[in-house]
């Protein structure tokens, strides 16, 4: 019978009509509201500080500075007297080394010439071979990234050679493109090693 449209209207309506009578309708006049006293914060004095006394100075008693007492005089020819009485009649002589072979023990050898080495001795270490790989599929796509959210780069002829630069987790291979086209991602299920 209603629609939904005329269902909203009705209701709209009704609700206008409500609050049309309930404020008063056509004779309505607002009340008028009472003054409501306003606190005043007065801020609030500030303390009185009592004057300050000046600090009473305390003389100090004047103290005589101590002399120090004088340095016993030593005698010096006592003391070696004393360390001499104390001291061993004769002392024993150092054993002879003579003979022990130490007379070349200390002794400096020549320096050594430093080495010299030519560049032509210098073999350079040989560079590990790429690995190749071959595409597996008739028409595979290169993308710019490892997986098929990313953009075709191109498309690869079945057969074509290319050379592996590295692997990504989710098994994608990036390759360097031939005639340096530059690089580019294929599927790892899409290519197969090189055996020659």
């Amino acid at each position: 019978m209603f629609g939904t449209r005329s269902y909203i209207i009705v209701t709209f309506a009704f609700l206008f009509w409500l609050y049309y009578v309930a404020s008063g309708g056509g004779s309505f006049e607002p009340e008028e509201w009472p003054e409501v006293p306003v606190a005043r914060v007065e801020p609030a004095p500030e303390p009185q500080s009592e004057p300050q006394s000046e600090p009473e100075l305390v003389i100090a008693e004047e103290i005589a500075p101590v002399e120090p007492e004088p340095a016993p005089e030593v005698d010096g020819a006592a003391i070696l007297d004393a360390l001499s009485e104390a001291a061993p009649a004769e002392t024993a002589p150092l054993p002879d080394l003579s003979g022990a072979g130490l007379e070349n023990a200390f002794s400096f050898t020549e320096p050594v010439a430093p080495i010299e080495i030519s560049p032509e001795a210098i073999v350079a270490a040989p560079e590990p071979a790429p690995e190749l790989v071959r595409i597996a599929g008739s028409r595979v796509n290169i993308r710019s990234g490892p997986g098929t959210e990313n953009g075709v780069v191109t498309t690869l002829d079945g057969g074509i050679v290319v050379e592996v630069l590295s692997r990504a987790e989710n098994g994608w291979v990036e390759v360097r493109l031939p005639d340096d086209f530059g690089i580019g991602w294929v599927s790892g299920t899409l290519v197969e090693p090189v055996t020659e």
